[in-house]
């Protein structure tokens, strides 16, 4: 028995399907795409976060997420390793796998390998402990650090501790020698963020024109009491800053005086950094 062709009904029936299914794909691309968004947002909201962790009610409010969908995401990263809950607390932080991943990507990153030399001579110089920070999108995070030789060390600073950019002293550093436009942008995106420091939009703005000015910038720490910072920045090709290098003491040991003697190193080490970036990315 023939088989009559499909009238015109039946083709648009079936362009409606594929059409629905087209669609179905993409909105299952959207959704997969829109997890891995909020995830990153959570592990960069615990990585700054303090070291008790944060609740889900906590994650789900400052990120703007319903309470189930912080709470489902966040236990398939715990299932992964790179959050974990916190003994006896309903608390969550970052997990050791997302550590051992970090440490694989370390030795490739350009700025880490550029500023070593710097860092190392630095501590030598002056004494104290000088750490390397790093921009990642609007934060800053501690990247290296090396030890100098007197007996009191800034020890309680960890290499990954994440600040808003801004808060601390070496992200007011970067943020002097961004683009007015990015600084801005970066500036109004943390702008709630700054609140839980104590610090303002304003305040971060003034210090960051003061870092220009100068070429480095000293303040007293507001996340580390008793510590004062010191910071120049390390810049780019395009001479833009991408980091910063600080020395990091207690506040007796950064005093004005002393504060003028160690600034030629600093900014000697700065500039020895930015040299050695600048140079690897035209080889490459």
């Amino acid at each position: 028995m023939g088989q009559y062709p499909p009238d015109s009904s039946t083709k648009a029936r079936r362009r409606v399907v594929v059409a629905k299914t087209v669609l179905s794909d993409g909105q299952r691309e959207g959704a997969g795409a829109q997890v891995i968004h909020r995830s990153m947002r959570i592990l960069r909201m615990l990585a700054s976060s303090p070291s008790e962790g944060e609740t889900i009610a906590n994650i789900s409010a400052y990120l703007g997420l319903t309470h189930p969908t912080a709470y489902r995401i966040v236990k398939a990263l715990e299932r992964e390793g790179v959050v974990q809950r916190i003994d006896g607390k309903r608390h969550y932080t970052i997990g050791p796998e997302l550590v051992w991943l970090g440490l694989g990507a370390y030795p490739r990153v350009p700025v880490a390998l550029a500023a070593s030399p710097a860092l190392k001579q630095l501590s030598r110089e002056v004494g104290d402990s000088v750490f390397l920070a790093v921009r990642s999108g609007f934060d800053s995070v501690y990247a290296d650090r090396q030890f100098g030789s007197y007996p009191v060390q800034e020890v309680e600073l960890s290499i990954g501790s994440r600040r808003p950019l801004g808060v601390n002293v070496a992200g007011r550093a970067i943020l002097g020698f961004l683009p007015e436009s990015v600084v801005r942008s970066i500036v109004e995106a943390n702008a709630a963020r700054y609140a839980a420091f104590s610090s303002s939009t304003e305040s971060i703005l003034r210090d960051a024109a003061l870092a220009r000015r100068q070429g480095y910038i000293w303040n007293d720490s507001l996340t580390a009491p008793d510590r004062r910072v010191l910071a120049a920045p390390i810049l780019d090709v395009s001479g833009a800053a991408v980091a910063a290098i600080c020395v990091i003491a207690r506040q007796y040991r950064l005093p004005e005086a002393r504060i003028a003697t160690i600034v030629p190193a600093l900014r000697e080490a700065a500039q020895l950094a930015s040299r050695n970036l600048v140079e690897a990315s035209r080889r490459d």
